[in-house]
């Protein structure tokens, strides 16, 4: 810990730039906050010369308990902060309101997204463009230093040089232990064989330094205090890591292929059905240990995801498909074009029959049409986001839990309107509405999935 401790100080002495740690409450970015408490305390209240902004991501869509958790740590690093006089600055950021799940799903029938698919349109709204959009007011607001900057040799060591585009440095409880994906992710930014690595997003403005790279699963167990200077004690992150977190972080024999400590973490948005459809091992382990009106919002969770494959609560045709449609026929109808066309036509000698089958028969051959119907169905349809919205308001009611605003209520039937709906709030209730499993068609159009056959 102390040589860490004081290669961060050497790092924040080096510069006017600002820091910023990334902090999920995790026990990696925990330990990493750890380090930079312990690393600004040591210093005299003089050499403070920077602001070091924490920041944290709430997707909107967190359980209850991982929002009252972030919540009570983002209080408590504040709080500790002023009272020790520490240039530390803790932030939450949340997701924009057309990037908000309840928003796109509720409101514009986006559907859930399933374990194969790659492209994960939530995770990149609610939790990568909320993070980079504060991370880009500060860097702006940073003054660009000449003369001061500093690169980093391949042994590790700091040096001076003229001209330097980096405006910010930005803390990462990433390891190289953590995963083969992590690992390779780490390597593909890195400045090799040492702690610093360019980011992915901010190449020229952003310095990376991971203070904890190289540290084993094992290591950063034993190395976490019992609790952490902000006041939180460390078992309290049995919320992300289930009951039992400690004792199945014991050490561990080196050639023993066991799971590694705290990897079963909880977090993440409970709507998230990506690590699988039926089965929830997060909600689940909150459920088992006594959290029991989770089971309210597991079911809600598992009637979404069913609902995405029913036909009776799916758009008849894609969004994307009706735009094209529709910008096609007000091509056709464009009634100033088609006299223009006829005049040129008319200008040829023809006449108006011949013009007109030739128009026919051109539309007939370009038409993109499909030789086999194929039940290609858009979204989740507005009676479907409706049932499921004065779901979830009756669920809210009966767990206490705030799970969605009233501002993204109103939002999403804003939303609702806006296609031509008109639904008012109040005509919006909480209503514990019953769902007797899908009905699913084949693509044909016409069969229908005999598994789910009501």
């Amino acid at each position: 810990m102390n040589s860490i401790v004081e290669e961060m100080k050497e790092l924040y002495l080096n510069d006017l730039k600002p820091w910023i740690v990334s902090f999920s409450g995790g026990k990696d970015s925990s330990l990493c906050l750890e380090y930079t408490f312990q690393m600004l305390l040591s210093l005299p209240r003089e050499k403070r010369h920077k602001p070091v902004f924490v920041l944290m991501v709430n997707t909107l869509a967190e359980t209850p308990m991982m929002t009252r958790f972030m919540e009570k740590s983002m209080k408590k690093i504040q709080i500790f902060a002023t009272e020790m006089d520490l240039p530390i600055i803790a932030e939450v950021s949340t997701p924009d309101m057309e990037d908000r799940f309840f928003y796109n799903t509720l409101g514009r029938g986006l559907l859930v997204i399933t374990p194969k698919k790659r492209g994960r349109w939530c995770s990149h709204r609610m939790k990568q463009k909320p993070v980079q959009k504060r991370v880009r007011q500060i860097v702006d607001a940073s003054p660009l230093e000449m003369n001061v900057g500093f690169s980093v040799s391949s042994a590790g060591q700091l040096s001076f040089f003229d001209q330097d585009t980096t405006r910010v440095v930005q803390i990462l409880g990433t390891r190289l232990d953590e995963s083969v994906a992590r690992a390779a992710s780490i390597q593909t930014h890195e400045i090799k064989d040492t702690k610093f690595s360019r980011h992915s997003q901010f190449t020229d403005e952003i310095l990376c330094y991971m203070p904890i790279k190289y540290m084993t699963n094992d290591e950063v167990f034993l190395s976490m205090p019992t609790r952490f200077s902000w006041g939180i004690e460390a078992s309290e992150l049995e919320v992300q890591y289930g009951q039992g977190f400690f004792l199945e972080c014991g050490l561990q024999d080196a050639g023993e292929e066991k799971k590694a400590c705290g990897m079963g973490s909880r977090q993440g948005c409970w709507t998230c059905p990506a690590m699988g459809l039926n089965k929830d091992n997060m909600l689940e382990g909150l459920i088992s240990e006594g959290h029991t009106k989770l089971m309210l919002l597991y079911e809600w969770k598992q009637q979404l995801i069913e609902m995405r494959n029913d036909v009776r609560y799916r758009e008849f045709e894609r969004r994307q498909w009706r735009k094209q449609h529709q910008k096609r026929l007000s091509f056709l109808e464009d009634e100033k074009l088609q006299m223009r066309l006829i005049g040129d036509y008319f200008n040829q000698g023809m006449n108006v029959s011949e013009y007109m089958e030739m128009k026919k028969q051109k539309e007939y051959e370009e038409f993109d049409r499909a030789e086999d119907f194929e039940y290609l169905p858009g979204g989740l349809s507005v009676k479907g986001r409706k049932l499921m919205l004065e779901k979830f308001l009756y669920i809210q009611e009966e767990t206490g839990y705030d799970l969605i605003s009233e501002e993204e209520v109103k939002a999403i039937i804003d939303y609702w309107k806006f296609e031509g709906y008109d639904i008012s709030r109040n005509m919006v209730k909480p209503t514990n509405h019953s769902y007797d499993g899908a009905i699913v068609l084949q693509k044909d159009g016409f069969q229908l999935n005999k598994m789910q056959d009501n």
